[in-house]
């Protein structure tokens, strides 16, 4: 029997069985919130140069490439992935 078993085991004894699924319950929420805490301190800067921030700079170069076109001028060419990632 592992160590954790017996530590179930143990609580269940001492404890009555709702108040032990009630703290797992808590511990599930708690867990839940935290993980959207983190979620969104991820999403707080979505503008920047890591892995996960937007590519504003091939946005704004789509956008360019447009008017370009649409005004009858040369357009740039398109940004190109840095390894793997548009900038």
């Amino acid at each position: 029997m592992s160590l954790s078993k017996e530590l179930v085991d143990a609580a269940l004894r001492t404890q009555n069985p709702a108040a032990f699924m009630l703290q797992k319950a808590g511990e599930v929420v708690a867990y839940t919130f935290f993980g959207l805490d983190r979620l969104s301190e991820q999403l707080e800067f979505p503008f920047g140069r890591h892995a996960n921030d937007l590519p504003l700079d091939a946005i704004c170069r789509i956008h360019e490439i447009s008017i370009a076109e649409a005004l009858g001028e040369p357009a740039p060419d398109p940004l190109q992935p840095v390894e793997f990632q548009l900038q």
